[in-house]
């Protein structure tokens, strides 16, 4: 039973040719490569990737928001009491606060984000 060296195990799971990577020795000198049917054929050019480009306006005060991973303890310490509150939703719950110029989402007790609302 021939034994495959690392770098020819290498070459086949990166897809190389799979008969140049048989043919690796325990000594890794290579023998000579031989075309086969089941070469693979050159692959082709891979399309550019294409989306949307979403722009996030900064609030309309320009004042600062909660940030990400701040507790509620802490929002309402550093921004005050929120206009308005939505009870939680899901699992895992996502909490409003709705303040003036943006909304505060809260996963459990922590912001996951911070949004400005259009007024």
């Amino acid at each position: 039973m021939r034994q495959l060296s690392l770098l020819a195990l290498c070459a086949s799971v990166l897809g190389t040719n799979a008969a140049v990577a048989a043919n690796w020795q325990v000594d890794q000198q290579p023998a000579a490569a031989q075309p086969t049917a089941t070469s693979e054929a050159p692959s082709a050019p891979t399309p550019e990737a294409t989306g949307d480009i979403v722009y996030v306006p900064p609030p309309a005060a320009g004042g600062p928001m909660p940030t990400n991973n701040m507790t509620q303890v802490k929002v309402r310490d550093s921004f005050g009491e929120p206009q308005s509150e939505q009870p939680a939703v899901g699992e895992p719950p996502i909490t409003r606060w709705h303040y003036g110029d943006y909304t505060v989402y809260f996963e459990w007790d922590r912001v996951i984000i911070s949004v400005p609302r259009d007024i």
